[in-house]
């Protein structure tokens, strides 16, 4: 699987209480086909360390030195709005509704960036751990979650912290 993403939660912004008990994500992703409704570990995996101690820097594999690791430089989003996927559901108005525009970028927290949808974890949205969404990860210079899309992660609920779910959505 290549690496993905790898966030630091002490240097974001913002934690969102989702994630006030983890140190350390790092997100891995199969090449070729992208993973649907998979569970983590299958097509995608998320590992989450709830501290710094003892995590070493691997060597990049044979084959992926192409690959040009780049920092994240955090800003903190002031407002960020639901899409109207999101806004519909909670019953805004439509006509006020649609004046929003959530930011469309990495981050962490906040609304997601929909595109097609509200996020299905699962088929018919039955998943056992019933994922809230915690953070996207864009399409990015050599990545695409389809065309032009966005990966979205979510965490399941107080019985099932340690459930990490991901579905994708793109245009």
């Amino acid at each position: 699987m290549l690496s993905l993403i790898q966030l630091n939660v002490a240097q974001l912004p913002y934690v969102p209480a989702d994630l006030a008990d983890i140190a350390f994500i790092t997100v891995f992703i199969t090449q070729g086909n992208l993973p649907d409704g998979e569970p983590n570990g299958e097509g995608w995996l998320l590992r989450a360390y709830p501290t710094l101690e003892g995590l070493e820097l691997l060597e990049v594999p044979e084959g992926l030195e192409s690959i040009r690791p780049f920092p994240i430089r955090w800003e903190p989003i002031e407002e960020d709005y639901p899409s109207l996927d999101d806004a519909i559901r909670l019953n805004f108005p439509e006509e006020f509704a649609e004046e929003f525009t959530p930011i469309d970028e990495l981050k962490v927290g906040g609304w997601p960036s929909l595109i097609q949808s509200e996020i299905y974890w699962a088929a018919h949205n039955r998943h056992p751990a019933y994922p809230e969404y915690v953070f996207q990860i864009p399409s990015i210079n050599d990545f695409m979650w389809g065309d032009a899309g966005y990966g979205y992660f979510g965490r399941g609920d107080v019985a099932a912290r340690d459930e990490w779910a991901m579905a994708w959505q793109c245009y």
